[in-house]
């Protein structure tokens, strides 16, 4: 999944002090429940997501080093590797939701 980060995203992190361009950025792709961020011992980043820990390419690593310290970075876009679930994956599941959207009381 490509994510893109812009200057938005990271305009929206300075002021909000509590999220990453990153994650601002994912959770904009309204795919997910739950996106967070935390470090490694090793100074890496893990992006959590929907309870998956992926770990973040050395690029996106060294320019959220650089946001945490001047509150700057650059745009940029990289891939993420996960797993993209048609969450309707159970056509039982579709058809029974779309059966209840509709009302057959005007017959």
């Amino acid at each position: 999944m490509k994510v893109t980060v812009t200057k938005r995203h990271i305009q929206a992190a300075k002021l909000s002090n509590l999220r990453t361009p990153v994650e601002i950025a994912v959770m904009e792709l309204d795919c997910f429940e739950e996106v967070s961020l935390s470090r490694k011992e090793d100074g890496s980043y893990l992006l959590h997501i929907d309870g998956e820990r992926i770990a973040l390419p050395k690029k996106i690593n060294q320019e959220l080093d650089q946001f945490a310290e001047t509150q700057h970075m650059k745009a940029v876009n990289f891939d993420l590797p996960v797993e993209e679930d048609v969450i309707v994956g159970e056509d039982e599941l579709f058809l029974e939701s779309f059966d209840d959207s509709f009302s057959l009381d005007f017959l």
